[in-house]
């Protein structure tokens, strides 16, 4: 060995030479540079998706936005990788019982709420799915190279975010009213 190499713990799979995989170790887990391909793929897309929450839609009864809906197939695509690859999220985090205790204090909100379907519209919608979707990114996030990417996507979404509201303030300016899909929040 020349040093360079990551200690593997001893529950990791052994890798044999050739088989294109590197493990980097993340916490005291080993983790497969090709694990979560797809997962690591959509949460780059979700992230730099971050502006189309003001985009509204009702598949059904239930009404959404175009970013949770990128955050529910970003979840549900990890959890379809993670059982092929029969492998569970690492759940050894600081913010896991800071996490659990607000999902409660939420539970409470519900039941003391005078309307619980809206109640319970907020709930899944600030709480439940940013907390899912933060831990598919912990357990996704296995090298520096995803990392990036989750942060250029960010700055993509970023972007785009801030040039829409430079248009409605430009469009606020010169007295044209700006057109948007929320035009009323904005300006």
């Amino acid at each position: 060995p020349s040093g360079l190499e990551t200690p593997r713990p001893k529950s990791a799979p052994r890798q044999g030479p050739g088989d294109g995989s590197q493990a980097v170790t993340v916490g005291s887990t080993a983790v497969a540079h090709y694990q979560y391909r797809v997962t690591a793929a959509l949460v780059v897309v979700t992230c730099a998706a971050a502006p189309a929450y003001v985009v509204r839609s009702h598949p059904g009864p239930i009404p959404t936005t175009l970013l949770e809906i990128a955050v529910l197939i970003t979840v549900g695509s990890f959890v379809v990788e993670a059982f092929r690859a029969r492998a569970g999220p690492d759940w050894r985090s600081v913010v896991l019982i800071p996490a659990v205790l607000f999902l409660l204090a939420g539970l409470v909100s519900i039941i003391v709420a005078p309307d619980r379907r809206a109640a319970l519209g907020l709930y899944r919608a600030y709480l439940v799915e940013p907390i899912l979707f933060g831990l598919v990114v912990t357990n996704v996030v296995g090298t520096a190279r995803r990392a990036l990417l989750i942060v250029a996507g960010l700055g993509l979404g970023g972007g785009v975010a801030g040039r829409a509201m430079a248009a409605a303030v430009l469009a606020a300016r010169s007295g044209r009213p700006f057109r948007g899909p929320n035009s009323r929040g904005a300006v």
